[in-house]
């Protein structure tokens, strides 16, 4: 391995189909020098690695089936994500089932199960229910940028070593105080399970 080719590309205009490609930009070809290559894309799971005999289901699709919260596959101990139990996705999909995953093991090896986690499950609920109650009354919230703080002038910060940061207005704390955060939001939730003891 001495380096890799590498082209830059651009979008294309769209098709009659409204959708748009990628191609080329002529005369941009260069070499990237390098000794060791490590290939972080994409990939297809090589057949036969897994099987059902391994005592490992498979979905409709042929990955292996996963549950989406735990990662846990149908064989105790044996977890997937990724490529393998989602198809090709994005690296950061990949990132998150990785991080997912590895909860899922260490408590799996520390404790002997997978534990309840409160922020996931209501996580799920919420975004599964949209809306928990029909008579909730939803208002707009216009979008609205956070005040900034006057700073001084870059030539007078040379000859002084007060702070850079000015305070704002009693006209701007009053527009900052009216901006909403959405922060008046509460929700219950009814689970048909207890929620185990000291998971909160």
């Amino acid at each position: 391995m001495t380096g890799v080719e590498l082209t830059d590309m651009r979008v294309t205009e769209p098709d009659a189909k409204g959708r748009r490609g990628v191609e080329p930009v002529p005369d941009s070809a260069r070499v990237l020098k390098c000794d060791t290559l490590i290939a972080a894309i994409g990939q297809q799971v090589r057949k036969g690695a897994l099987t059902e005999a391994d005592g490992i289901a498979f979905d409709r699709w042929n990955c292996i089936a996963a549950d989406p919260a735990t990662l846990s596959t149908s064989r105790t101990g044996v977890f997937a994500g990724g490529d393998c139990a989602t198809g090709p996705s994005t690296l950061i999909h990949a990132m998150a089932a990785g991080l997912k995953a590895a909860r899922s093991i260490d408590d799996w090896l520390r404790h002997g199960h997978i534990r309840f986690a409160p922020r996931s499950r209501m996580r799920q609920l919420l975004n599964h229910h949209e809306m928990l109650a029909s008579d909730s009354v939803e208002f707009p919230v216009r979008p609205q940028y956070r005040v900034h703080h006057p700073e001084l002038d870059p030539e007078v910060r040379k000859q002084m070593f007060e702070e850079v940061e000015q305070t704002i207005c009693a006209e701007d704390a009053y527009r900052e105080a009216r901006r909403c955060l959405r922060c008046y939001r509460v929700y219950s939730v009814v689970t048909a399970q207890p929620i185990p003891e000291g998971a909160a």
